[in-house]
């Protein structure tokens, strides 16, 4: 078996908790800013929920990519 990739998967780990918490932060410290609309009626809420979600996936998605980049040498 191969061992995981321990640094970027660390990195990456520490890069979604930022993001995270930064969104939580920012919703405890100023709820007006996150009902702001920012695309037509659309709030922040909204834009940077979906963006924390699309960047997980994507985050995830590099991860399994190099790790089966690295398993297949």
């Amino acid at each position: 078996m191969v061992q995981p990739i321990p640094r970027a998967g660390a990195l990456l780990t520490v890069l979604i908790l930022a993001a995270f918490f930064g969104f939580i932060v920012l919703a405890a410290a100023s709820p007006a800013t996150l009902s702001a609309p920012t695309i037509g009626a659309i709030p922040l809420s909204f834009v940077l929920t979906t963006a924390l979600i699309l960047g997980t996936i994507l985050v995830t998605g590099l991860y399994v990519l190099a790790a089966n980049t690295k398993e297949r040498r």
